[in-house]
This record gives C-alpha cells, structure tokens and sequence, in this order.
C-alpha cells in the first residue's frame, strides 16, 4: 500500500473554514496551542518528518549502537509547523527511514497521527493480541506466550498466502517520569524461533483532550534477505499506515469502546 498524497482517515475527515477540521461530525479548533503545550518545536523549514504527499526519499542514518539509532528517529517534538498543521487535519504525518546498524540494513520508519480515542483505549488495544491482530500490519495471528509487571511476549504470524513470517517480540512498558506520554519499545525475542533477522522500535501515546491522542509508531526491520530491498518500500509503507490501521479499527467498534472514546 502506497502513503498516498494527502493520506486521511477516509472520507470522513474534510476541512472547515477558518482553520477548524471536523473528523465524524466532531470539531477540533485547530489545535496548535496544545501540540505546543507539549513542547513541540513548531518551527518553519525541514524537519524530520513530512505529511504524506511530500517527496518521499528515505532518511538514512548509519550508527554503531541500537541506543544512538533510537535516538536519531525523529519525534513528535521535531514536527514543523506544516507538519503539526497536517496532523491536526487527520493527514499521517509520516518519515520512512533507513537504519545502518552493525553492518545490517534495517527498513522501516516513523509515523504520527490523530486519534480520536482516549489514550487508555489506544494504549489497551495496542498491548491487546486481538487488538495487534487487527492493528499490526499483514497480522494473521497474534499470541499472548508470558506476561509479568511491565513486560509481554507475543507470538505474532505475518504474511500472505505465499510468504509468512513467525516470530516474538517482547514488549515493555516505559517509565512515564513526569510526561503524560504512555510508550511501550518492542524487540525480536532472538531466544525463541524467528523468520526474520531482526526487529525492533517503539510506539507512543500522547494526550491531548480526553478522547484525542496523537500515536506515534516506530519499527525497523531486517528481514534477513537481499530481496527484501527490492520490497523496501513497499515494507516501509506497510510499518508506516499503522496509525490508520488503528483508527479503523477503533472506529469498527464505537459500541464497545462507548463513552471510553
């Protein structure tokens, strides 16, 4: 799938005059005040990210620790103010990435968007198996093996009728401090079988009002084949209209969700 130029949720989001959108009949003055209450940078010129329909040439960085690689993906505090303007429309704000680690290519990238939910809600469905089966791109089946304070291990199957992929990944929850920024990091558990190299990344949930979040999701992958460059985009796209799979999924579920969204 293709981040098509001015990617929305749908049909549903259309924008209003005087610089107010309405995603499913519900109105967000536009909301810089509160992105910049979090300390986003909101300034003029290149950042790291984009809004999908801007040239996509992928950020390649090579550096010698995961912790250095972790730290070069750019945040939600990096956005521009073209960025944070198409976030708050609905458009995913997305930056595929290359990562060169420790002689491993590694395809992946970052992306942000909008939620209309509670960031309790996101954050259940996302550390939910049924909720990652739906959310996870290409998931046929997602397993809960262990679960201790903080930290889980999930079986995930992925692919299609030609290719699958088995493997785990540990999931832990990251301290809060004094953000109200609620992030889970995952990585391959390389203890147990895997049909991939190697995986890793992180995904986030920032409230803004009680039912508006805005996620931010993060994963490379190296899967281990010189074919899969020939596929890196096409994989780089899937990693990155994650946010959209999970505003999808939570809107096919307003009766469950009820007053939570």
């Amino acid at each position: 799938m293709r981040i098509a130029q001015n990617m929305r949720l749908g049909a549903r989001r259309h924008r209003c005059a005087k610089g107010v959108a309405r995603v499913s009949g519900r109105a967000l003055a536009l909301p810089m005040l509160m992105l910049s209450s979090l300390g986003c940078a909101a300034v003029d010129g290149q950042g790291g990210s984009f809004p999908a329909g801007a040239p996509r040439s992928p950020l390649t960085r090579a550096t010698p620790h995961r912790a250095d690689a972790a730290r070069a993906i750019p945040s939600l505090h990096s956005l521009t103010t073209p960025q944070l303007q198409a976030l708050v429309v609905g458009d995913l704000v997305a930056q595929p990435m290359v990562q060169q680690l420790h002689g491993r290519r590694y395809s992946g990238g970052v992306s942000h968007l909008l939620v209309h939910a509670s960031a309790d809600v996101v954050m259940r469905e996302l550390n939910d198996p049924q909720g990652m089966q739906q959310v996870l791109p290409r998931t046929q089946r997602a397993t809960l093996i262990n679960a201790r304070a903080g930290v889980r291990e999930v079986e995930l199957l992925q692919g299609n009728d030609w290719v699958q992929a088995t493997y785990t990944v540990t999931l832990k929850d990251q301290p809060r401090g004094d953000s109200q920024e609620q992030r889970v990091t995952f990585a391959l558990d390389h203890r147990k079988p895997h049909d991939i190299n190697d995986l890793w990344g992180y995904f986030s949930v920032q409230p803004l009002y009680p039912n508006v979040c805005v996620v931010t999701m993060a994963a490379f992958v190296d899967l281990g084949s010189s074919l899969a460059t020939l596929f890196e985009r096409h994989i780089q796209d899937l990693i990155l209209s994650t946010p959209l799979n999970l505003q999808r999924t939570l809107d096919q579920r307003p009766t469950e969700l009820g007053t939570a969204r």
